[in-house]
């Protein structure tokens, strides 16, 4: 029988032996820390990226160690431990909310000297890109729970006791047509077109362990962030979107703090195949990674942020009194790693629109530009994104006037 947390001590001893050097990002889902991990990983002086070991640990933690065992089996176990190899540096990216079973972070931790680095992203994006996933999951991977609750939904007599796509998608079109809608790919079309996913939002409730609000990570990231602050330990917070606006600064930034080398190839690594698995999977096999698998380098941040009325009521409640505050905190945080000044007003083209990010992202532009809440050429943005304008007066972000929110949204 394997002693408790065997590998745990393996690594340990490796660590403390300075044949292990460990670079470690804690994230929520979905803030673009893949893309970050990646970027790390072109460095020369990285031989390894390990993503997301904890990913099938139990919710009580008791098989915690195979988290460990699959970071001792990627740097290959007792062959690297034996042999008279050199130090590696390797980069381990982990979801927070994994970290936080039985307070798992603070052994991790342990495990670190350079400092961590936790990434944050506007939670109205990293919403949109959960739901929007998990949508497109529907349709391609059979689960029991989908069906029973579809067949449950649409009064549907037959009993179902195994999962099977084919009676998946039928159910989904049949639910689509309930909606007014010809087919379930039109459902999702309209949807995602419109970034309304109001009609989307019991689906989303169906299994509460695949769309978890209360657990998707940043209130643990909080807490993780404090611990590190307690014991006088180092780390960097990076906004995603200000990563992607000016990558290079910033990732000089990183490997200046990790002792790491710099070269160009990790923010433009051209057409070639990702150094990332998970399991047994390629990136190109998963569909939450289908965008990093085809770029080649890091992109600008394109994405549209949608408004908050057109969440499900229970997304826009934890946005409102959540997300959205928790995030505004981290902004403002002292180790918040920046881009070169300025790097915000930046012209990109949409279709045949040039935009800033003042004009896709108001709250990330807010945060940085305070005093543009007020501005009269910015009106418009304020009637479209009333709710979220309010959101940021109440956490103190910006002043606003009484009654410049009148008028009809677009």
């Amino acid at each position: 029988m394997v002693e408790q947390r065997y590998y745990y001590k393996k690594i340990s001893q490796l660590v403390d032996q300075g044949k292990l050097t460990i670079g470690l990002i804690v994230s929520p889902p979905r803030t673009n820390s893949t893309l970050v991990e990646t970027s790390l990983v072109y460095s020369p002086d990285v031989q390894y990226a390990i993503h997301e070991p904890f990913i099938h640990i139990n919710r009580d933690g008791s098989n915690i160690d195979d988290g460990y065992k699959n970071i001792y089996e990627a740097i290959q176990g007792d062959s690297f431990e034996y042999s008279g190899k050199k130090g590696i540096t390797i980069v381990i990216k982990e979801l927070s909310h994994r970290l936080s079973i039985n307070n798992e972070y603070e052994r991790l931790f342990d495990l670190i000297n350079s400092p961590i680095l936790f990434l944050i992203r506007n939670p109205l994006l990293t919403m949109e890109s959960r739901i929007r996933k998990i949508i497109q999951t529907l349709s391609i991977k059979a689960r029991l729970s989908t069906q029973r609750w579809l067949s449950n939904y649409l009064s549907q007599q037959e009993g179902i006791n195994n999962p099977d796509l084919v009676i998946q998608n039928k159910l989904l079109d049949l639910y689509s047509k309930k909606l007014g809608f010809l087919d379930w790919n039109r459902l999702v079309e309209v949807s995602f077109n419109n970034q309304d996913y109001r009609k989307l939002g019991d689906l989303l409730q169906i299994d509460r362990n695949r769309f978890i609000l209360d657990l998707i990570g940043k209130g643990s990231l909080e807490e993780q962030i404090r611990h590190l602050e307690i014991h006088g330990r180092d780390l960097m917070l990076v906004d995603s979107t200000e990563f992607r606006l000016d990558p290079e600064q910033i990732m000089r930034t990183l490997c200046k703090n990790w002792s790491i080398d710099y070269v160009n190839e990790m923010i433009a690594w051209g057409r070639r195949d990702l150094q990332l698995r998970r399991g047994e999977e390629k990136f190109s096999d998963l569909v939450w990674y289908d965008t990093l698998s085809n770029s080649e380098g890091v992109n600008p941040p394109l994405d549209v942020l949608p408004t908050l009325d057109k969440f499900p009521n229970f997304v826009q409640d934890h946005l409102r009194y959540g997300d959205i505050p928790q995030y505004i905190r981290l902004f403002k945080h002292p180790k918040i790693v920046s881009g070169k000044k300025g790097t915000e007003n930046q012209e990109f083209r949409i279709n045949t629109s040039m935009v800033r990010i003042r004009d896709i992202d108001p709250v990330y532009f807010l945060l940085k530009h305070p005093e543009a809440a007020n501005d009269r050429t910015y009106m418009d943005k304020k009637r479209e994104y009333s709710d979220l304008f309010k959101v940021m007066a109440n956490e103190g972000v910006i002043q606003l006037i009484e009654g410049d929110l009148s008028g009809r949204r677009r």
